[in-house]
């Protein structure tokens, strides 16, 4: 008798158990589904151009959510969530597609590049500079310099042959160092709130072209007309490289290499993207849960022989340190 009465009691608390999960299967679902068309249709609105950010996370939880789907045999969810895997994932994909090779030769010029959003309430400047300078960076990229930040600037324009952009730009402020010899620096000012610098520079006996900026988060719709004037900027600026000249897009740009402008200006470039899928912002998070907002893309002939990030004190931004390989000029 007591084994019968166990089996009815086990069948309730597995009917129980599974109605549960098909309650968090339509709710998680229909969240997942309603942030993944948002997120298709990024370009047309700041809110949704945010959610593109996060296309990685939400390609795992669809990924996990189709399991669920799978076990419980909810197929139209298992059909809704496969759509929302390949929206999510597709992007993601094309960007990683898009990274620049790995290096392969000894032959070239070998440049670090180091890029860093140095946070205007910064004060730990002695470290920040000791941390700099044992990089050994050939090009430096400071965002959101200040006027209190003037010692740092100092230190390193004395240990730096070449150094531009001054860090006059209040909070939006930009700084230049670099061993490789510097020419002529453009300014496009994309709005009054964020600039897109210009710089020739010299490496592997050829020119070599930069640009350099800090577009502000598209946060509203304010900040999101700076962010798109920036990147039309760029876009614009990429029709006047003469064909073959190498280029390197430095600094914090504030957008994932899956978000759409971010992956515009890469497309229409043919830039590679450095970094290793992992975040640099915000800093106090864990890498895989932080986002990829800071970085040195680079066009064709370039080649990464090392990418990795480093936590800073003071800035809620990891720096970005890129070893690069340019062939020498043929």
């Amino acid at each position: 008798m007591s084994g019968g009465s166990q089996a009815p009691q086990r069948s309730e608390t597995g009917f129980l158990l599974r109605a549960v999960l098909v309650a968090f299967l339509w709710l998680a679902g229909v969240g997942l589904a309603g942030v993944s068309l948002a997120a298709l249709a990024g370009p047309l609105h700041w809110t949704f151009l945010l959610l593109t950010h996060f296309r990685p996370w939400m390609a795992a939880a669809a990924l996990l959510l189709t399991l669920l789907a799978l076990g419980l045999r909810q197929r139209w969810w298992v059909l809704a969530l496969l759509l929302c895997l390949v929206a999510n994932a597709w992007p993601v994909a094309v960007a990683w597609n898009a990274r620049a090779p790995l290096d392969a030769g000894s032959d070239g010029r070998q440049i670090k590049v180091l890029t860093f959003n140095l946070y205007y309430g910064n004060d730990h400047l002695d470290e920040v500079r000791r941390r700099i300078l044992a990089s050994d960076a050939d090009l430096v990229l400071l965002s959101e310099v200040l006027a209190r930040h003037a010692p740092l600037i100092q230190a390193l324009a004395a240990a730096y042959p070449y150094h531009a952009l001054p860090g006059s730009e209040g909070g939006q402020g930009e700084a230049l160092f670099s061993r490789l010899p510097l020419g002529e620096m453009i300014r496009r000012r994309a709005t009054e709130s964020a600039s897109l610098w210009i710089v020739q520079a010299e490496a592997a006996g050829r020119p070599l072209e930069l640009f350099l900026g800090h577009p502000l988060p598209a946060a509203n719709s304010a900040l999101n007309r700076v962010h798109s004037a920036w990147f039309e900027a760029a876009e614009a600026a990429l029709d006047e490289v003469p064909p073959g000249r190498p280029l390197l897009v430095i600094g914090d740009l504030n957008a994932t290499p899956w978000s759409p402008r971010l992956a515009a200006l890469m497309a229409k470039g043919h830039l590679g993207w450095t970094g290793d899928g992992l975040g640099t912002w915000p800093s106090r998070f864990p890498r895989w849960a932080s986002l990829a907002i800071d970085h040195v893309l680079v066009s064709p002939g370039f080649a990464v022989i090392a990418s990795r990030t480093e936590t800073w004190p003071g800035s809620d931004h990891r720096a970005l340190i890129v070893d690069l390989r340019l062939p020498m000029q043929e």
